[in-house]
């Protein structure tokens, strides 16, 4: 799971689908000093995809701030099904 903060959320979130074929969603965030409202990019990528969206993301925005987290179980399309029981 990969959070983004960055003026350039729209530009990064295009690369996002069309460079590495995943979704994003932008999730309204502020930032807790300024104030200032940000928009938050959270993206599941798999872990063969990380590079490239570090890369894309620093190549859009080098001041871009990135936050990368393992997830324990993602379930969806494009990751893992629902297991019933």
């Amino acid at each position: 799971m990969v959070l983004i903060i960055s003026k350039e959320f729209k530009a990064i979130a295009n690369a996002i689908h069309t460079k590495l074929n995943r979704g994003a969603t932008f999730l309204d965030g502020s930032g807790s000093y300024t104030g200032q409202r940000k928009e938050v990019i959270l993206t599941v990528i798999h872990n063969y995809q990380l590079k490239r969206l570090e890369q894309t993301v620093f190549t859009i925005d080098p001041d871009a701030f990135v936050i990368t987290g393992n997830t324990f179980n993602v379930l969806g399309s494009g990751f893992s099904r629902r297991k019933v029981y």
